[in-house]
């Protein structure tokens, strides 16, 4: 069992080193991509909603095991902080803006070209068509179930709940309210861990959600601000440095 463990942990520090945007390969650049501006029902929620963001994990069980459970809570929370603000366009295009991170900026998702952008401190700007579940030479992490979970309230209003869980033993809690309708066109061709069948099934815009792994770690993300009103363009736009594609891996 420790071995499982001590494997997931091994897998989670990677994906944080690649989330601090030490892989440095070069790629051809992809021209940027401006926002689409369709107009959509006064249903579709069109705004931003402000989260604060907390980590929590398992208590070790010897000191070797503590001290790899608290590199993983560091870098977890160097990485995605403890604000962030997720702001959605009238055409489905998004944006998430972490506020305190120290390693990630904003990542951007554009619905016309199915592309999203990751911006570091560091100043990478790096993207991703989203067409594919699984990117190229990492390992399938084939989703099990999608459930329905116990109700929450959240924001003064009922929330309803799903969970999904994966293979590796992962699990992803979404709770969202009818009054806050997603616009179909911000995740309907996200194929990118199976984030659009995920969202057709929650419709709404998750309030809470939380991450969960499994050796331990959980991180939650509670709106305590919602703003219905159509973001500036300027946050849909991309930096002015050269966008690099996520390296591919061989497995």
């Amino acid at each position: 069992m420790k071995i499982k463990i001590y494997t997931c942990l091994s897998v989670a520090l990677f994906c944080a080193n690649v989330f601090g945007g030490e892989l440095t390969q070069k790629s051809e650049p992809l021209p940027k991509n401006a926002s689409s501006s369709s107009e959509e029902e006064a249903t579709i929620f069109s705004g931003c909603i402000d989260f604060k963001v907390s980590h929590s994990i398992r208590k070790g069980e010897s000191l070797d095991d503590q001290e790899k459970l608290d590199l993983v809570l560091d870098t977890m929370l160097q990485n995605y902080g403890s604000s962030q603000s997720l702001c959605h366009s009238s055409s489905g295009d998004w944006v998430l803006i972490f506020n305190d991170s120290s390693r990630l900026n904003k990542i951007w998702y554009f619905s016309k070209s199915n592309i999203e952008y990751t911006f570091f401190k560091s100043g990478v700007l790096r993207y991703e068509v989203q067409d594919k579940v699984v990117p190229t030479g990492f390992p399938d992490n084939n989703l099990i179930s999608v459930e329905k979970t116990n109700p929450r309230k959240g924001m003064g209003m009922n929330l309803s709940g799903i969970t999904v869980v994966f293979e590796d033993g992962s699990k992803d809690k979404y709770w969202s309210s009818a009054n806050l309708l997603l616009n179909k066109n911000s995740y309907q061709y996200k194929k990118l861990s199976y984030y659009n069948k995920v969202m057709e099934k929650i419709q709404g815009v998750p309030l809470i959600t939380e991450h969960i792994l499994p050796f331990g770690y959980t991180r939650t993300r509670a709106a305590i601000k919602v703003t219905q009103k159509s973001p500036s363009i300027d946050l849909f736009k991309l930096p002015k440095v050269e966008a690099l594609e996520w390296p591919k891996f061989t497995q």
